[in-house]
């Protein structure tokens, strides 16, 4: 079941058009590939945030386009992303 992206669509296209397996992008970069700022709570709360969850809009972003988060820094504000089978 596909759910509609919003404006987290211009992450969905980054990933599916990657061709790594694994791909580690910092905010920044996800900023300027959505076009906008991410919202305070994948800042604050990034854990959650990022999970590998379908109940959130942007989760859908990267799950299908068939990636899942590996891991969040907080430190160096970085997401790493690898592609699942």
């Amino acid at each position: 079941m596909k759910r509609k992206l919003t404006n987290y669509h211009p992450l969905h296209h980054y990933l599916a058009d990657h061709g790594s397996q694994r791909v580690a992008l910092s905010f920044a970069d996800i900023e300027r590939i959505l076009g906008c700022s991410l919202p305070p709570s994948a800042l604050k709360y990034p854990q959650p945030f990022w999970a590998n969850t379908r109940t959130h809009s942007y989760s859908w972003s990267w799950l299908d386009a068939g990636w899942k988060t590996e891991s969040v820094n907080r430190p160096s504000d970085t997401v790493t992303f690898v592609r699942v089978a």
